[in-house]
């Protein structure tokens, strides 16, 4: 997974003083495989599901036995939109940018949300194949992003 486009636009990686997400005893291991550049999920040890975001459960089976596996992080646009507006100050540099909802391939059925890179502003996004790569976002840590396929 390696960024492929222009990255100048990209709420979180332009954004001085973002705090970076919060690492939780849960999510320790999905933030410290991003980090590397690997995407990864949960899944189920007893029956197999796949789940974003991470949960001490399944959803399916109710088991508490799980496992992160690696994926290849391709999917399609599920919805999106394109955010105008900045929230803070601090977006203004950022927009217009979008926030997509990509289901992943071989997930059955997970969706993750992640912005877009390399794609015309105000483009209708959605059923576009992606791939997914981590960018830096600086003091080591990555941001998960998605650019076309």
């Amino acid at each position: 997974m390696t960024p492929t486009t222009d990255l100048t636009h990209v709420p979180g990686l332009v954004v001085p003083g973002l705090v970076p997400a919060a690492r939780y005893p849960l999510t320790e291991t999905y933030w410290a495989e991003a980090d590397e550049g690997r995407l990864v999920l949960q899944r189920c040890a007893n029956c197999g599901a796949y789940r974003h975001p991470p949960a001490p459960v399944c959803f399916r089976c109710q088991s508490f036995e799980w496992a992160w596996e690696q994926i290849s992080g391709a999917g399609t646009v599920f919805s999106m939109t394109w955010v105008h507006a900045a929230l803070t100050p601090a977006f203004a540099e950022a927009v217009p940018y979008n926030v997509c909802v990509v289901e992943l391939d071989g997930t059955e059925g997970v969706r993750i949300a992640a912005t877009v890179t390399g794609v015309e502003s105000g483009a209708d996004l959605v059923d576009l194949r992606v791939q997914a790569f981590f960018a830096d976002a600086g003091e080591g840590h990555r941001l998960l992003l998605f650019s076309p396929a």
